[in-house]
């Protein structure tokens, strides 16, 4: 049976769940356990995913700082209207006011 053949066993054989963790813990550990020439790759990888994973956190935070220095420096007009865009009370108003009767109640 191929690598893919004993994933699918793998999962088969696991009770239901919502724990995604427990989920790919174990299809890992069955990819890992098919041919021991994957653990080096396996381990530059996951090396590769916390280097990323550190770089994007780093990269989305000094974003929300500039996005707070923005937001800090605007005027009262302007950070009100900031407010009403970003809770899109124009889009609702517009929906509010799209609804009519349909006629599905009607007798005729």
């Amino acid at each position: 049976m191929g690598i893919i053949g004993e994933v699918f066993k793998t999962v088969s054989a696991l009770n239901p769940s919502k724990d995604a963790n427990t989920y790919w813990q174990a299809v890992n550990r069955t990819i890992i356990d098919s041919d021991k020439d994957i653990i080096p790759l396996w381990n530059e990888e996951k090396i590769a995913s916390i280097e990323s994973i550190f770089i994007v956190r780093q990269e989305a935070l000094r974003f929300l700082a500039t996005e707070r220095e923005r937001i800090m420096s605007l005027s009262k007009q302007e950070a009100i209207n900031e407010i009403i865009k970003a809770s899109k009370i124009d889009n609702k108003i517009k929906a509010i006011k799209s609804v009519a009767d349909n006629g599905l109640l009607n007798l005729e």
